[in-house]
């Protein structure tokens, strides 16, 4: 072979190999970058998740073990951090109502995907559906009714983003709402929320309140329950949110 038809053999062959490179990092690119993606989106879920599960324990450190306030550090590069829409719980024993207004506590995580903090319980909120992450702090059975009512307030609409900040809550004071013990206590609780489904889910999974004793309306976004037991204590523990960045 001459050197004329060697070097355009040559170069032929390093077009071939530049061209199945090129392929090769096209197809990798095109698999690897939604992948990589995923499980960054999914790690960020994760850490989303367990800042508000430690959220959880320290708001349980108020309102169960009397702490006077607890902190807890949010990283939120990804995420936005900000008070919801107020929602309120309605309490009825034996036909006397205590209505109480709670601020929740919304970590954005995502444009489909919210973690809410409402009521001493926690929300993982989806588009298309969502779980209850944390039960809220209730026994509910037919002997007995413990209700702690977590009514989180907050000074100002707020919000945060893009760094890290403290998340505090401090105890602004506790109220018995209702107490006693007699053969049969009718109770209704009544929630008036976005996350209204998932109370329900929760009174008639976790609570055990019978499908047929929760009523539901969606327009008014609302679920209420009945049961009757024997002995009733239902608690207000307010509790001061605030954002510090």
């Amino acid at each position: 072979m001459d050197n004329a038809n060697r070097g355009v053999s040559e170069v032929l062959g390093y077009v071939i190999i530049f061209a199945l490179v090129i392929a090769v990092i096209g197809f990798v690119t095109a698999l690897g970058i939604p992948a990589l993606l995923d499980v960054q989106d999914s790690e960020q879920a994760s850490s989303a998740e367990r800042a508000f599960d430690v959220v959880g324990e320290n708001m349980a450190a108020v309102y169960e073990r009397g702490a006077p306030s607890r902190a807890t550090e949010i990283d939120l590069t990804a995420t936005e951090l900000f008070y919801g829409t107020p929602v309120t719980m309605n309490v009825t024993v034996n036909g006397n109502s205590t209505v109480t207004d709670i601020r929740p506590v919304i970590l954005r995580v995502d444009d489909d995907t919210r973690l809410v903090y409402e009521g001493g319980a926690i929300f993982r909120d989806e588009g298309d559906g969502g779980l209850v992450l944390r039960e809220p702090p209730m026994l509910i059975d037919d002997t007995r009714l413990h209700l702690p009512v977590i009514g989180t307030t907050a000074p100002a609409i707020e919000s945060a983003g893009g760094t890290t900040v403290l998340l505090r809550g401090e105890s602004a004071g506790e109220s018995v709402l209702h107490s006693g013990t007699s053969g049969s206590n009718s109770v209704t609780i009544a929630v008036e929320s976005p996350r209204y489904d998932l109370w329900e889910r929760y009174f008639v999974e976790q609570a055990g309140i019978d499908p047929s004793d929760c009523t539901v309306d969606t327009g008014a976004e609302s679920v209420e329950c009945q049961t009757s037991t024997e002995t009733v204590y239902v608690t207000l523990q307010k509790i001061e949110v605030e954002i510090l960045v």
